[in-house]
């Protein structure tokens, strides 16, 4: 029987058939990017990328076999899956809605016969390397050049991504590492909160209160929605408070919302309130730091 992580897998691999195809509404669908798999709580991928007649759209994607799961599931009224851009089902027995009450597009996902039966085999392998037995009958070049291909596509990627980041930052290589070490500290599932709540924050602001360790945490702790949010505040979370309040004017945008932040299965020291006190300790004793890395 199908389950869940069986197309997770496939969409994940994009081993369906991805021509032609249309959402249950009959709009066009082209998928430019599956996204990110989410082992946490949440939509099942981030950040992809979808075309929908003709528009591209960037969000989640949640996956279910029917399509009535997500409000079995309560998705529906979660925050966390208003950001779903496609459903993405076995079986389509009903529409969906958001928190918001927009119709997510949905899509009834088709895949090749035999393909669910090997997924099987290879699930139910107790081999140190399940599909060790598929590979050695591959050729010795084929694999050298299949792993020297893996290697380039992985270094491309990073390239790609760190120049894109340099563009968007006016090629400003101070801005683009500041860009970069932020979105290192969001490892390894709130790299895109974190990378949020700088965006917010404009480096030349926080090299000008480096040296107020209080004032650094106040602007990263209240752009990334933290201080408060429990509703227990204590002096110091107070503190930070204010201090945001009076550094409002220099900031350029909302603080991220709460619920955009993973604590799930994440070990204390992965815990954004933690790393975001460690990024402010990196700010008030290095930066700037450019210099400090090319030598």
């Amino acid at each position: 029987m199908v389950n869940e992580e069986f197309l997770q897998f496939i969409w994940g691999r994009r081993l369906f058939d991805h021509l032609n195809l249309r959402s249950t509404c009959g709009r066009s669908l082209e998928i430019l990017r599956t996204g990110e798999p989410n082992m946490h709580s949440g939509p099942d991928f981030f950040n992809a990328r979808i075309r929908i007649d003709g528009i591209v759209w960037a969000g989640n994607v949640e996956i279910h076999v029917c399509s009535s799961d997500w409000s079995r599931h309560r998705h529906q009224s979660d925050p966390a899956f208003a950001n779903v851009i496609l459903h993405v089902v076995r079986v389509h027995d009903r529409d969906v809605f958001n928190c918001f009450g927009r119709r997510i597009p949905t899509l009834v996902i088709r895949y090749p016969p035999g393909l669910e039966m090997r997924y099987r085999m290879l699930r139910i392998n107790d081999m140190w390397l399940p599909c060790s037995q598929f590979i050695r009958h591959l050729p010795a070049p084929y694999l050298r050049l299949w792993l020297r291909h893996l290697q380039s596509e992985r270094a491309a990627g990073k390239s790609a991504r760190i120049l894109k980041t340099f563009i968007n930052n006016e090629r400003n290589w101070q801005k683009t590492l500041y860009r970069a070490l932020a979105s290192g500290f969001g490892l390894p599932i709130n790299r895109v909160p974190f990378e949020m709540a700088t965006a917010t924050v404009p480096l030349q602001l926080l090299l000008e209160y480096k040296h107020s360790r209080t004032s650094l945490e106040a602007i990263l702790y209240g752009q990334s929605g933290f201080p408060g949010i429990s509703g227990k505040e204590g002096p110091y979370v107070t503190t930070l408070r204010n201090r945001h309040l009076d550094l409002l004017d220099h900031l350029s945008g909302h603080p991220v919302p709460a619920h955009f932040w993973k604590f799930l299965r994440l070990r204390p020291a992965s815990f954004p309130t933690l790393r975001i006190s460690q990024f402010a300790a990196l700010v008030h004793q290095h930066f700037p730091m450019l210099n400090r890395v090319l030598s």
